[in-house]
């Protein structure tokens, strides 16, 4: 097995891993919070960091240009989808012109993205690729002028179109990834890595206090949100290590895009059969949010390998791999 197709399988099993631990984390919203929030979607932004390709001849304008057909289009459809589903099923306690908004400027939060919050990420990614062009034809050095400001803008408590508050502290864990790739940087790890790793994370995010990215909520200083989180990172690293031949988790990552997109509403539909077909009370529990975790997964993924098979025969692959 080559170095290159190692990589490819790790980063997958640790995708995998990754998507569940998002899905969980949005039924044990306490556990999420305090923990997994601490590192999961700078380990999805260092992911795409790791895994991208920069062709320094291309313009800032083909560039971006490219990464909003990547990023952007996805965005945009499932995100008018889940408008439009939300507003027939469910929009009655909240003002549709600012959700229609939220949807058309990418603002983060709730009261603008009440029909699909998690999609913040995909624009706050494409910001993230756009900053990391302009660091790498420039200067790292910059990478902490962008810092220093997303970490004051969460403070401030500014939300920003696109989730640029978001990016601009992002964007350290984006480069993190892309120059471990750049490098050939070894990635092996051991059982005693895995062990000081997990416990100097457990102490550090304790310290750091409970943090919501999106929402440009960081903690209690920046140093140790940025320490804990690589620590989540690498121990995410180490434990896919650990389980890379499991191909069911290896599939979940190559399929993380629409299980992102999808889960919540997968989630809705689960308990909307429980309650309303089945007769089965809700009930909340950590049993029960592991039941809701598999079954979502399960609907979102047999959606997404459905979609890459069949797109094709309705929309021009060209266009239609955008949206997969």
């Amino acid at each position: 097995m080559s170095v290159l197709k190692d990589r490819i399988e790790w980063l997958d099993t640790a995708k995998g891993i990754g998507i569940i631990i998002v899905v969980y984390g949005h039924l044990e919203f306490n556990l999420a919070h305090y923990y997994f929030e601490s590192f999961i979607m700078p380990f999805f932004i260092f992911a795409s960091g790791f895994s991208s390709r920069v062709d320094l001849k291309e313009s800032f304008f083909i560039y971006a240009k490219k990464n909003f057909k990547k990023l952007m289009f996805p965005y945009y459809f499932w995100g008018t989808l889940l408008y439009i589903f939300w507003v027939i099923f469910d929009s009655l306690q909240y003002d549709t012109l600012l959700n229609f908004v939220g949807l058309f400027f990418a603002y983060g939060g709730k009261e603008y993205m009440n029909w699909g919050v998690v999609l913040w990420f995909l624009p706050a990614l494409y910001i993230a690729k756009l900053i990391h062009y302009i660091i790498i034809r420039t200067s790292a050095i910059i990478l902490l002028g962008f810092l220093v400001a997303g970490f004051w803008l969460g403070k401030q408590e500014l939300v920003l179109p696109y989730s640029i508050h978001s990016s601009l502290v992002l964007i350290v864990f984006y480069h993190l990834g892309y120059l471990l790739n750049y490098k050939k940087s070894n990635v092996r790890f051991k059982l005693f890595a895995l062990i000081l790793t997990s416990t100097l994370w457990l102490v550090i995010i304790q310290i750091n206090g409970p943090v919501t990215v999106y929402m440009g909520e960081y903690g209690n200083n920046p140093i140790s949100f940025i320490s804990g989180a690589i620590l989540g990172i690498f121990l995410l690293v180490i434990i896919s290590q650990i389980v890379l031949r499991m191909p069911i988790i290896k599939l979940l990552g190559r399929n993380t895009l629409l299980i992102y997109i999808l889960h919540l509403r997968a989630i809705t539909f689960v308990k909307i059969v429980q309650l309303y077909i089945l007769g089965i009370p809700i009930r909340n529990s950590i049993i029960s949010s592991l039941l809701y975790t598999v079954i979502s997964i399960f609907i979102c993924l047999s959606t997404s390998i459905l979609l890459k098979k069949y797109s094709s025969l309705f929309i021009d692959w060209k266009y239609a791999k955008y949206f997969v």
